[in-house]
């Protein structure tokens, strides 16, 4: 039977025999009145079963045992050489045997069961259980036939799966034996362990019942109170606390091991607390969920504390993580909880993490809790141990949410601690452990961090203003790691939003000092993207106060082309012209003689315009009517990209037409990272381009004539 164990109990010293590795057929003969020629025919059975040179064969080992038999049929014990031939040899068990007698029956059984055992043929022996009387009937405990036979058929039953039927089989006589005795005891162990604890009370039952019968000087009556408590835990689990208390507070009074009287001490605590299972106190994230916890911890605590007094402290473990928990969740205590945590954490952990019957999931979170509480003592060696702790712990438990922010910032103070554990923590998919990395300097040297940053912000169901700031912590980390292509995705999608109306003012924020968004865009990129954020909130005079300093930077660059977008882009807002006459003066000063950027007729020419929502595209024939009015010769083609979020479907197509076309207008309603192609696109095929700020008629028009009058320059 298997299944996730509950606490261990005490380690008793096993009276199994199984480990003295003496074969079914040949012990104990002796004591069940074999005589030697008993004995030689067992072994000659054994040899011929094993194929050993010089062995009767089966028709004249048969005849050996038929004339055995037949020697003295009063015998009845003789027919144990008859089952135990036909189960070794694997011959059909004899009917007419079955037929004959009771006690021959009972002899015949028994030698067959004892020659299944020897080949560890359970399933076959269950099977005989299944469909015979006589089988069933040897587990009474009368004569020697069901000593010889019982443990056999009973140790079948419980590896097969079958422990339920182990209290129908097994008689209060036959439980008596050692070796029966304690397999009922790990049987009922193993159930209970298996959160099966019907089935395991009635092995307790059967159990305690044999034991009514015992002597003083019986050596297993020494085993009678482990019984006891763990029948007190089948209670417990059943949910018969007044039972289970009455047999625990009846243990307290026998003059037996003081360990016992620990042990007893901590069931006691758990009961009062309404615990089921030591693996049941754990921490809750929730703060009504963790007071409840402490009053019932704090119900028993009496107990607790008499069991740590045992100067046993094998038996004390239970008392220790108890008041350890009790500890760390008692906020009343402040800081020094987590010393006086950290040191019944220290002796629960010698005891218990030791031990393999212990359910994975205690050991688990006696590592993260004994974690936790090193990471608050603030001393760098045992951050290193609490780091290592709360990788094993993580395993299999979870850090209470209160934890989680403190644990983060402590480990944080050492490089190598919060490296180790930052892959776990990631594993268990919390966002209260993604928040805390998110804020700790480990962001921006762990990849991962921020990728899972970036996969949070994607589910459908993530808030927008939450997406928004995953958003921001994954560009902060993949900056920091240097994953620049990332980075620019990032600054891409919190444009989006942005401009959606979600988490303006912090990319607002982010594009106002360098270090945050280089070198994945430049100072351009970011001071476009912010005047497009502010001309869709209609701050037009903060887009005004950017747009000045480019139009300067480009004047004093003689970049003359982009200074006149940026004019024309000032002149589109409608405002004033006393807010930019200034600008007009000095381009107006400064551009070249003859307007020579090219206007004018002369050979044809073909523009490419990227870019544009719904409203340019429906006024794209009156620009290309105008166009013609102007200057015949130049023919645009438009790409309206809109401003959608799938923009790379649109570059492929940009790119064939870049490659047909003599120049190309990017308009500034555009997404950044998409321009960013375009322009790279431009400048691998030596194609020159301009930007258009306006995404009016006239602007456009202009921005085409201009373009146009560059390209044929360089012809």
């Amino acid at each position: 039977m298997s299944g996730r164990k509950s606490e261990a109990t005490d380690q008793r010293p096993s009276l199994r025999m199984e480990d003295q590795q003496r074969s079914p057929g040949r012990r104990s003969r002796r004591a069940q009145g074999q005589t030697p020629l008993d004995r030689l025919l067992i072994d000659a059975v054994v040899d011929s079963q094993k194929g050993v040179v010089g062995a009767l064969n089966e028709r004249d080992l048969t005849s050996a045992v038929e004339e055995f038999i037949s020697l003295n049929e009063r015998r009845q014990q003789s027919y144990f050489l008859a089952g135990f031939r036909d189960a070794l040899l694997d011959r059909p068990f004899d009917a007419d045997m079955r037929a004959d007698t009771e006690r021959r029956a009972r002899w015949y059984w028994t030698g067959a069961i004892q020659g299944l055992a020897r080949t560890k043929s359970w399933a076959r022996m269950v099977e005989l259980y299944d469909a015979t009387d006589t089988v069933r009937a040897l587990g009474d405990g009368r004569g020697p036939a069901s000593r010889m036979a019982g443990e056999h058929m009973a140790k079948a039953l419980w590896r097969i799966g079958r422990t339920s039927d182990l209290h129908l089989f097994v008689g209060v006589r036959l439980a008596r034996t050692p070796a029966v005795f304690q397999l009922l005891l790990d049987a009922g162990t193993e159930s209970l362990r298996s959160h099966v604890p019907g089935v395991a009370r009635t092995l307790f039952e059967l159990l305690l019942a044999a034991g009514d019968s015992f002597k003083d000087d019986d050596p297993l009556i020494e085993h009678l109170p482990t019984v006891r408590r763990r029948m007190a835990h089948c209670l417990r689990l059943l949910g018969e606390h007044r039972g289970a208390e009455t047999l625990l507070r009846s243990l307290l009074l026998d003059e037996g091991e003081p360990a016992i009287h620990t042990m007893v001490h901590a069931d006691l605590g758990l009961l009062q607390g309404r615990f089921a299972l030591l693996d049941e106190v754990r921490i809750p994230s929730e703060e009504s969920e963790r007071r409840d916890l402490v009053d019932r911890l704090k119900a028993g605590e009496d107990h607790y504390r008499n069991a740590v007094a045992s100067p046993d402290a094998t038996y004390a473990s239970h008392g220790h993580y108890c008041l350890g928990v009790l500890s760390l969740a008692d906020e009343k205590l402040g800081d020094h909880r987590f010393r006086i945590a950290d040191t019944h954490f220290e002796k629960a952990h010698a005891e218990i993490c030791g031990n393999r019957e212990y359910p994975k999931s205690l050991l688990a979170h006696i590592d993260l809790y004994m974690g936790i509480a090193k990471s608050q003592l603030l001393d760098a060696a045992e951050i290193r141990h609490a780091a290592r702790l709360i990788v094993s712990g993580l395993e299999g438990a979870e850090i209470p949410r209160p934890f989680v922010a403190p644990l983060v910032a402590s480990l944080a103070c050492s490089e190598e601690s919060i490296e180790m554990v930052t892959g776990p923590l990631l594993e268990s998919d919390s966002d209260e452990v993604l928040n805390a990395l998110a804020d700790s300097e480990i962001l921006e040297t762990h990849p991962s961090v921020a990728e899972r940053l970036h996969r949070r912000a994607r589910r459908q169901n993530r808030r927008p203003l939450l997406a928004a700031e995953d958003l921001r912590g994954a560009l902060r980390g993949y900056l920091g790691v240097g994953n620049v292509e990332a980075a620019r995705e990032i600054l891409d999608e919190l444009e989006r939003r942005a401009f959606e109306g979600s988490g303006v003012s912090e990319f607002l924020e982010i594009l106002s000092e360098q270090d945050r968004y280089g070198p994945a865009w430049d100072q351009e990129d970011a001071a476009f993207a912010s005047v497009r954020c502010l001309e869709a909130m209609g701050e037009f005079s903060k887009a005004l106060a950017i747009l000045r300093r480019l139009f300067h930077k480009y004047i004093s660059r003689s970049e003359f082309l982009n200074a006149l977008d940026v004019l024309e882009q000032i002149e589109a807002y409608g405002l004033g012209e006393d807010d930019y006459v200034d600008l007009k003066q000095r381009y107006e000063a400064l551009k070249p003689v003859e307007d020579s950027l090219g206007r004018g007729l002369g050979a044809p020419v073909k523009v490419l315009v990227v870019g544009g929502n719904e409203t340019q595209e429906r006024s794209a024939g009156q620009v290309t009517a105008k166009l013609a009015d102007r200057d015949p010769q130049v023919t645009p083609d438009f790409v309206h990209t809109g401003w959608g979020s799938n923009w790379n479907k649109f570059l492929g197509e940009i790119e064939a037409r870049v490659a047909n076309c003599d120049a190309v207008v990017v308009m500034r309603f555009i997404r950044t990272q998409l321009g960013r192609h375009v322009r790279a696109i431009c400048r691998e095929g030596d194609v020159p381009w301009r930007t258009c700020g306006s995404g009016g008629q006239g602007g456009q028009v202009e921005a085409v004539l201009t373009v146009a009058g560059v390209a044929r320059g360089m012809r």
